[in-house]
């Protein structure tokens, strides 16, 4: 290494804890600033907080109490003598060390440069030149790995949240199963039990692994006397369809076969009475019922999700849908400096594609970011929803569901692009990618480098395409941003769904790359299970849990799999340019966040059936460990 790279420090005034704005002219927002090198309120800050909302009580004590389990201190280092720190840089730098001071990365070198510039309080004692003495040095051990902050560049936090205490019906067999877990569920809570006018939520269900792969019906609920009477809703694994009791269908009220639909479908029995099955749009007139969100349920929401994060190596999250009164809450509580997680939203206007620019502007705060929009444009491949330029092959009546008319997507685009806007558009289906590349390719300003415009519009999903539209996609600089894991959840009956014709445009991944596409990788969560290492392993092998696939132990279409270095790169630096974060986050270099996670063995030489028990031994935001210890 040709010398210690080293960030020139600022004023104190102008450190990293100063106050963020709050979007209003003159005016500062309240934050709480802490104890760098502690992480404990002042005394004058502790006597804001002790007269502050609840809210920010609750978030003090549930998130910064149970993961403060090792205090930093203020200035340290991180190093390894056998190249187990990467950086992920344009270089693929391996350094030595990497500095830390008031929680940002302030250098990096080898040991000999740290030791010299900052002093090791364990070879070297306290005396040193520098002010304050020497540092401390925790060292990597053994096969240990040090990566940036893994981001995950497609999730909903709060929703994620919501699952946890929901009934699991992941992986659930039968109807009968779901029935017996709702029905465990609810004896399970005495209050919930000896309450039947307590809404019964449940996450997961997929009629594709179930024999006959029809879908569910209200009446089917009524199996169990225990579920009788009861309102339940259940969301499908891909939340493109809801799956209802007959006590909802009862508030939903009367509903004949001429009630209009557009986007979405009401699934119906023979009679032509509603069979208990709402997709895509339709889902509408079942949440018109359920009870809203409070604050103190996304507190909750935020605080578990946050929580399965830090403990997973997640430093950040782009968060794909987010309400306005969501965006409220996450700016609220950012402006409070009380977010372990850092959050890129994506504002998801209601009705769905409708235009809320106008109440909605960017935001730029401490953890906590607005700069995109999300627009839907298909459901999802599980519920036939996806849009198909040509039916599905195994059901040949269906081509699939598009959310709002195709003439709605074009001037949507422009507008929020106008605005200064990313737009990050939802597309499954074939043919709802080939839409949106229509609108992007009438919006983006013809001549011009993409690249250039610092637009970055991006394709959320972008699985199953056209060759054409693959090239295109490149072409037009959209950022291709997928989710590895639904590869393999997908595999087992996607070629069904498609042919094999179309499949090979599906879950293209190396073919995206190659024809110039950038990439940020993701979850989905919860959707999927909060895990990077699932999504690490699922895109380089393309294989189930078990080590096997459709195709076998080789993987599933192993040609479009992921190389180790395109995917850590998705996690990170290229997650963090999909989000305009690139300068901020995703590479350990001078000047950015302090950001990292260490795992216990190192991806690039292990056997990658054992990545998904990886562990991870701590996470690091801002400096400050959330998440395990370093020794």
């Amino acid at each position: 290494m040709s010398g210690l790279r080293q960030r020139k420090m600022k004023p104190e005034a102008s450190s990293s804890s100063s106050t963020p704005s709050d979007g209003k002219s003159g005016q500062s927002a309240p934050v709480y600033s802490k104890d760098t090198a502690h992480g404990r309120p002042t005394l004058s800050r502790l006597r804001v907080l002790l007269v502050a909302a609840p809210l920010i009580l609750a978030w003090y004590t549930i998130i910064v109490r149970r993961t403060s389990t090792q205090q930093l201190p203020a200035t340290y280092a991180v190093c390894s003598k056998h190249g187990q720190i990467y950086s992920l840089d344009s270089n693929g730098s391996k350094p030595e060390c990497v500095v830390f001071d008031k929680g940002l990365i302030a250098a990096v070198g080898t040991v000999e440069e740290v030791r010299t510039e900052w002093g090791d309080v364990d070879t070297l004692g306290s005396v040193h030149k520098r002010e304050g003495g020497s540092i401390k040095i925790y060292w990597l051990r053994g096969t240990q790995m040090m990566l940036p902050g893994l981001i995950d560049a497609h999730a909903h936090i709060l929703q994620y949240g919501e699952s946890v205490s929901s009934v699991d019906l992941v992986g659930s067999q039968s109807i009968d199963d779901v029935v017996k877990r709702i029905a465990d569920f609810i004896e399970a809570d005495p209050i919930l039990r000896d309450d039947k006018s307590r809404f019964v939520l449940g996450l997961g269900w997929d009629q594709s692994k179930w024999e006959g792969g029809e879908f569910p019906t209200a009446d089917d609920l009524d199996r169990d006397p225990r579920l009788q009477g009861r309102p339940i809703y259940l969301k499908r694994i891909d939340v493109h369809a809801l799956w209802v009791s007959n006590s909802i269908l009862s508030m939903i009220g009367e509903l004949p076969p001429s009630y209009p639909t557009p986007g979405g479908l009401i699934v119906r029995k023979p009679n032509g009475e509603p069979s208990g099955i709402f997709v895509d749009n339709a889902q509408t007139l079942v949440l018109a019922v359920v009870p809203p969100w409070t604050d103190a349920d996304r507190l909750k929401y935020l605080t578990t999700t946050a929580r399965a994060m830090l403990d997973s190596g997640l430093t950040s999250v782009h968060d794909a849908s987010l309400t306005l009164e969501d965006i409220r809450f996450l700016k609220q509580i950012d402006q409070e400096g009380r977010l372990p997680i850092r959050i890129y939203g994506l504002v998801s206007c209601e009705p769905l594609n409708s235009y809320c620019g106008d109440q909605v502007e960017r935001y730029d705060g401490d953890r906590f970011t607005v700069r995109g929009v999300k627009l839907f444009t298909d459901g999802a491949l599980g519920s036939w929803g996806a849009a198909m330029h040509e039916p599905y092959s195994d059901n040949p009546k269906e081509t699939g569901i598009l959310i709002s008319d195709e003439a709605v997507f074009a001037p949507l685009i422009k507008k929020w692009m106008d605005k200064g806007f990313q737009v990050c558009s939802h597309a499954i289906g074939d043919r709802a990618n080939t839409i949106i590349l229509d609108a992007y390719e009438k919006a983006l300003p013809k001549g011009v480098d993409p690249l250039e415009l610092d637009i970055r519009p991006r394709i959320e999903h972008a699985q199953i395409m056209t060759t054409h539209d693959i090239a295109r996609m490149g072409r037009l600089g959209v950022v291709a941003s997928f989710q590895p894991t639904h590869a393999t959840s997908d595999m087992g009956y996607a070629e069904l769904r498609v042919g094999p014709q179309r499949i090979l445009g599906a879950y293209a991944w190396q073919s995206l790359i190659r024809n110039g596409s950038r990439i940020a990788l993701g979850s989905d969560f919860p959707v999927e299970k909060v895990s990077p290492l699932l999504g690490i392993y699922s895109a380089v092998t393309r294989l189930w849990l078990d080590g096997n696939s459709p195709h076998g132990a080789g993987g599933w279409y192993p040609n479009e799999r992921l190389t180790m270095e395109q995917t850590l790169r998705g996690f990170t630096i290229d997650a963090a340019w999909a989000s305009f974060q690139e300068k901020r986050v995703g590479t350990l270099e001078v000047g950015k966040e302090g950001d990292f996670v260490i795992l216990n063995q190192d991806l690039t030489t292990s056997d990658v059936l054992k990545i998904p028990t990886t562990r991870v031994l701590a996470t690091v935001v801002g400096g400050r460990l959330f998440a395990g210890q370093l020794r």
